[in-house]
């Protein structure tokens, strides 16, 4: 006998089939909410990171700018640059170090309504120079060595009062080189002799296949100019005989040790070269036109001597450390008068003040969200950047 299904049933199976579809959509709408959440929260991370990315490309670029002698400061805020979909713009602030020239960058991004800001601290990294040197005295000029000049190129310690090793030539030119008088010349660890013997303790005719250094800059391995910022920025540089004069006064009648040493002048003679031994500096005299001279040397100074030309050391001259001239000349350098050394010392060469790089490297490294326009990431109420 069939069993008759009540009205009151079936209005029950329709309600729990309307309930569960009911929760059925309420699982689907949290389940797509989670979803569009999901996508909307990636989303929102693709585009932060394509603003951090941006960010980074504008830093690297400020600091290419650098490299290229340019200011660092690439676009602004009320014109950003364009770049992959978005937008950016650097800041660039000095920290304060007139050596190495440290800097703060500052790169402001943004794409899609992300914003992202990086800061990187930059610097040019400071090395102690190597010198293109083949002798105690490297000249690209004819040399006349008279006098009771003693030119040794063996390696002296940083007092000259021993000999430690081989060293290089006394003198090394790329024309002829005369010893006459009572002078003497050494190196390539054979002493001082009157008699010396080409391959050995001198160096006539020198080969230089890349060529013999134009000024003292391209001697060191710097980019023309660096040797006289240097001397700006250190307080050293003299723009006149006169001014050196009174820096040697001001420093007790001896060369600045540790520094480097700049004369911009055609001529001075006699050339005080101090009272006594400092630590080791960078002495130059150079002008535009390559020919500025250094004439009757006096004194004693402890480094590296870079000229256009030499003419003659006077009496109780001391040299510890190396020279080289950059003129070109008929007549030559002419080294000695009375008694006078130049002694070659690797000792005291690798004591020289570290100079710079020519290009800035990055040294630091940070995201910084909470970025202020005109101030550095991470500065002070001031404005002074942090440097971190």
């Amino acid at each position: 006998m069939l069993r008759r299904v009540h009205r009151s049933d079936r209005a029950s199976a329709l309600v729990g089939v309307a309930l569960v579809a009911t929760i059925m959509l309420g699982i689907s709408l949290a389940l797509l909410a989670a979803s569009l959440a999901q996508s909307r929260a990636a989303e929102s991370a693709c585009r932060l990171a394509s603003a951090l990315d941006i960010a980074e490309a504008g830093a690297q670029g400020a600091l290419d700018d650098l490299n290229r002698s340019g200011t660092g400061a690439l676009g602004s805020e009320g014109e950003p640059l364009p770049f992959a979909g978005g937008t950016y713009w650097t800041e660039v602030f000095e920290l304060g170090d007139p050596i190495a020239q440290s800097k703060a960058v500052a790169s402001r991004a943004l794409y899609a309504r992300a914003v992202r800001a990086v800061e990187i601290v930059v610097r040019r990294v400071l090395s102690v120079p190597k010198p293109k040197l083949r002798g105690a005295l490297t000249t690209r000029s004819a040399v006349e060595v008279s006098g009771n000049f003693d030119c040794d190129g063996r390696d002296w310690d940083r007092d000259g009062t021993a000999v430690t090793g081989p060293g290089l030539f006394g003198v090394s030119s790329m024309a002829a080189i005369a010893v006459v008088g009572s002078s003497v010349v050494g190196g390539n660890g054979r002493p001082p002799t009157g008699a010396p013997v080409p391959g050995f303790e001198v160096e006539p005719f020198a080969p230089w296949p890349d060529g013999y250094p134009s000024g003292p800059d391209e001697a060191l391995g710097l980019s023309l100019g660096t040797l006289r910022e240097m001397a700006q920025r250190g307080g050293t540089f003299c723009p006149s005989a006169g001014a050196w004069d009174v820096l040697l006064a001001a420093n007790g009648g001896s060369a600045p040790g540790g520094k480097v040493l700049y004369i911009d002048a055609d001529s001075v003679s006699p050339f005080d070269l101090g009272t006594g031994f400092s630590e080791p500096s960078i002495l130059v005299l150079h002008n535009a036109s390559n020919s500025a001279v250094m004439g009757h040397l006096k004194g004693r100074f402890r480094g590296l001597v870079l000229t256009d030309d030499i003419q003659y050391f006077s009496s109780n001259t001391e040299i510890l450390g190396a020279a080289m001239t950059f003129r070109e000349l008929g007549g030559g350098n002419k080294l000695g008068i009375g008694n006078a050394a130049l002694q070659y010392s690797s000792t005291v060469l690798a004591q020289l003040p570290p100079l710079p790089a020519p290009t800035y490297s990055i040294v630091a490294w940070r995201e910084f969200p909470a970025y202020v326009p005109g101030r550095p990431p991470g500065a002070t109420e001031d404005g002074t950047a942090s440097g971190f």
